[in-house]
């Protein structure tokens, strides 16, 4: 039975009885033990949009979470370039209405989230050999672990047709039936081990509950069939309707996110569109989730602030939702009011950045940072070069660190020696590549090659916390049509190894990196008299108290384009 390969509506053009037969067959391949578990995502994908279009959101929920479950079973980037381009178009850049229908379908919000997990972790094992995973297996059982990898490659790398391979002089594919029943044999094995009950599987509540070290996890979710926010809090999963959140409004205003990649030509136009959408944000989105957790309660005490997540995802991927409220004069709220914001690309690389930051106590903390900076600057605004923020840094920190400065390096010597940095600071050029994030790169003045991200990804950074982006140019060929995916130059960092990451959500002035860089390090590492602030050493809040200061100075106070692009990626 052939089925449109062009997506949606599957119905187009197909009786009721034709449609019949195509669910049958998809359904008999899909619950087949004798084919590939690559053969069953590709029917489980196409078995869900004839579902969704032909025969109820019910049964095309219950199949999508199914298919999501044998995504752990491969490895993305070995996996045949046509299926790969199909769960990139057919279910990575349609997660959020996936995500749609399976909250449409009454089903539990942890199963929406599960959806949009598995496409974020399949566009980061895409594009970077992540250091991402729990490494416990390997480290408790090697012998387990390097069974279960191997059975992962011979599974990304099987095919449909000719499993057994006969003409080929390498080794022989096994029966798809063998490597199905070791596979399963395998994870049974891992799973009864104690710690490994969930080894692969989304987490359940109970680790759920546990990865809040914060006070909550939100994924805000808007497609053409709704939208809601997902929230993740130590009492559970929930999710609730967004209904001023309009599809459409989305559209238009991530049109006006995207515009503000590269420096503006008209900064009073473009600091006036960012004043609208920030109110927007606040209206649509963000303030419907606060009032839900009961956050919008004046904070009388620092210390007793709220901690949340942004998990990213879909249109709204590059959205400040930290900055969001009403900047108008009149009535002054915004999130930074209410709470400290970090952001994570997946829940994946929340647990890592917890776990490395949470290594044995022990260690002596490493007190070695590197600046990578270029000699000149090539923004528009040269009043404050690459080389003076470096210079300033190492004078603010040098009192309680071993500051190293690479001068227009060459990659190489970046890369020989970045692994003994507890921190990482760029302020050279850095271009991130949204389309491709493995191709987003540093670079300076006197080298024409630059440092890609995914050099930095093959490496494995046990003693590096943080990188620091100062600023980053956002290329107009990088930014393509909106998908399920948005990627800044931060969150590509993170995702290469480096548990914490600062950088921007576009493209900002020179002379104000350069002063958001000096007033981060003068409250993160910078010397003090009397009593350690209780900010000192700690990232996400130094980095919220220096946007907060910054922020109330009449220079840059309705500057939107300015400090409401600095983020935080990564956990508390």
């Amino acid at each position: 039975m052939d089925i449109d390969q062009d997506g949606l509506p599957y119905s187009r053009g197909h009786d009721m009885k034709s449609l019949t037969e195509a669910r049958n067959e998809l359904l008999q391949a899909f619950e087949s033990t004798s084919i590939s578990q690559l053969a069953r995502i590709r029917s489980g994908i196409k078995l869900f949009w004839l579902l969704a279009d032909a025969f109820g959101l019910d049964d095309a929920a219950e199949m999508i979470i199914k298919t999501v479950r044998i995504f752990p079973r491969i490895i993305p980037h070995r996996i045949p370039q046509e299926l790969r381009e199909t769960i990139l178009s057919e279910f990575v850049s349609r997660s959020s209405t996936i995500c749609s229908i399976v909250l449409h379908a009454k089903r539990p919000a942890a199963e929406a989230f599960e959806v949009l997990e598995c496409a974020k972790r399949f566009m980061a094992d895409v594009n970077f050999c992540t250091h991402l995973n729990n490494p416990q297996l390997e480290l408790d059982h090697p012998r387990l672990d390097d069974r279960y990898e191997a059975l992962q490659v011979e599974i990304s790398q099987s095919e449909d047709e000719n499993p057994l391979n006969t003409e080929s002089s390498g080794p022989q594919k096994r029966d798809p039936v063998v490597v199905n029943q070791d596979i399963e044999r395998i994870e049974e094995k891992i799973r009864g081990l104690s710690g490994f009950e969930r080894y692969r599987l989304f987490p359940d509540a109970k680790r759920l509950q546990n990865m809040i070290a914060g006070d909550a996890i939100i994924a805000l979710n808007t497609s053409a069939l709704g939208s809601d926010a997902l929230i993740l809090t130590e009492q559970g999963i929930k999710s609730i309707p967004l209904n001023n959140l309009k599809y459409d409004d989305a559209l238009k205003q991530s049109a006006i996110i995207k515009s503000q990649m590269l420096l503006p030509a008209n900064e009073e136009q473009k600091n006036e569109e960012m004043r609208s959408l920030l109110r927007w944000l606040w209206i649509a989105a963000v303030k419907p989730v606060l009032a839900e957790l009961n956050f919008l309660q004046p904070v009388v005490d620092a210390k007793d602030i709220p901690y949340i997540w942004w998990f990213t995802s879909g249109i709204l991927g590059r959205a400040p939702l930290h900055a969001a409220g009403m900047h108008d004069g009149t009535e002054m709220n915004c999130t930074m009011d209410y709470a400290v914001s970090s952001y994570i690309p997946s829940l994946r690389a929340l647990d890592f950045s917890a776990r490395m930051s949470n290594r044995d106590p022990n260690v002596p903390w490493n007190k070695r940072i590197l600046l990578v900076s270029a000699s000149k600057s090539t923004g528009e605004n040269k009043s404050h070069s690459s080389r003076d923020e470096a210079m300033d840094i190492k004078r603010i920190v040098g009192w309680n660190m071993k500051p190293t400065i690479l001068m227009d390096p060459h990659p190489a010597k970046v890369l020989a020696q970045i692994h003994r940095f507890r921190i990482l600071h760029f302020a050279c050029n850095a271009k991130s590549m949204s389309n491709n994030p493995s191709a987003s790169s540093f670079s300076t003045n006197t080298l024409p090659k630059p440092l890609e991200a995914v050099r930095i990804a093959q490496l494995y950074l046990v003693n590096t916390q943080l990188a620091y982006i100062s600023s980053c140019a956002f290329p107009d060929d990088s930014v393509g049509p909106v998908v399920d995916e948005s990627i800044n130059m931060a969150s590509t960092i993170q995702q290469c190894g480096v548990p914490h990451a600062i950088g921007t959500l576009w493209q900002v002035q020179d002379e104000f990196a350069s002063a958001m860089a000096t007033e981060f390090y003068k409250n993160f590492l910078g010397e003090f008299d009397g009593d350690v602030p209780s900010h000192y050493g700690k990232i996400q809040e130094s980095l919220h108290l220096s946007i907060s200061n910054l922020r109330k100075m009449p220079r840059w106070k309705d500057n939107f384009l300015t400090w409401a692009a600095f983020i935080h990626v990564g956990d508390f």
